[in-house]
């Protein structure tokens, strides 16, 4: 008669998670990091994609990619709250945020960014939302044939985007920008 073997969780038998966590529904563009939640047919690209010819798609996809501290706390920040056990859970928020945060902060520490990019007081759909804008701007810009990681400081293009981020939708702490 077989038996279930259990396994104690710090043994040195026990099964280890090595799987990636994969998106439900990755972009149909190719290599892209984000989710695809807008449906175009029978594939779905992220926003970034969505309303941009394809001819962009290389491009849009390198900015993201170069990104990639921001491109993971999004989805990573997604994940926590489209998921039913997590959604209305304040402390899986809390952690993810934090987790998130400090892992972005080697990316942007030496630049202008990190003072803008800090959650600060925002919860984490409000910080999300700031990435989200965040992103869209360095797409444009990298569109635009600039928008390098390298840069020091905040372009022209992005300081209006980001000053328009002041009118976050109202109950979230978007607006702390820790000036």
């Amino acid at each position: 008669m077989a038996t279930r073997k259990s396994f104690n969780e710090t043994a040195a038998d026990a099964p280890q998670d090595t799987t990636v966590k994969r998106m439900r529904y990755p972009c149909a563009a190719h290599q892209c990091p984000m989710a695809g939640v807008v449906f175009l047919g029978n594939d779905g690209v992220c926003g970034y994609h969505a309303r941009e010819p394809g001819n962009d798609w290389p491009t849009i996809t390198q900015a993201l990619k170069d990104w990639e501290c921001v491109t993971r706390a999004i989805n990573a920040g997604r994940r926590v709250l489209t998921d039913p056990l997590t959604c209305v859970d304040g402390k899986a928020h809390r952690e993810t945020l934090a987790r998130e945060w400090e892992a972005m902060i080697p990316a942007v520490q030496g630049s202008g960014w990190k003072v803008r990019l800090e959650p600060g007081k925002r919860d984490l759909g409000a910080w999300l939302w700031l990435l989200e804008r965040f992103l869209q701007a360095r797409v444009k810009e990298r569109q635009s044939g600039g928008g390098s990681i390298d840069e020091t400081k905040p372009t022209a293009f992005a300081a209006e985007v980001l000053a328009g981020l002041r009118g976050a939708p109202k109950g979230n702490a978007a607006d702390n920008w820790g000036e």
